[in-house]
């Protein structure tokens, strides 16, 4: 989170989630929920210490509120729907690789899994906001 240049903001990390911003406004998030949901893949319990670190959270600041002043309520509950949906952690994908022995199976799940969690996520968001509910 903070190569090459010592800043959050100016990361490899941000780069990326700035990159995949255009797709992830479309769901009511900004560039650090984006790189959380990224940092997942190594393992699920890395979504909060990413959070932590790139909202700066620290006594003053709880993660809670951090995320509560970035987020509206819908486009949360769109995050933890993808989240709950999300790519599995990396072991998860070798294990997959390794018992069905292709390639193609592992590629095609780790695809299905990130198309059903981006469209569950977009389609909450955006049924959040033709109710009018928590936008």
């Amino acid at each position: 989170s903070y190569f090459p240049g010592g800043q959050i903001n100016t990361s490899y990390l941000a780069i990326w989630g700035q990159r995949l911003d255009p797709l992830s406004s479309a769901i009511g998030l900004d560039w650090q929920m984006t790189v959380a949901l990224i940092t997942s893949m190594l393992r699920s319990e890395n979504t909060l210490s990413t959070l932590s670190v790139l909202y700066g959270v620290g006594p003053q600041l709880s993660l809670a509120q951090a995320v509560g002043q970035q987020l509206v309520p819908a486009a949360g509950l769109a995050f933890l729907a993808m989240q709950i949906l999300f790519i599995p952690c990396i072991a998860t994908i070798a294990t997959i690789r390794t018992e069905t022995k292709s390639w193609g199976w592992t590629i095609g799940y780790v695809g299905m899994r990130l198309l059903t969690s981006v469209g569950v996520g977009a389609l909450i968001y955006q049924f959040c906001r033709l109710i009018g509910w928590g936008v």
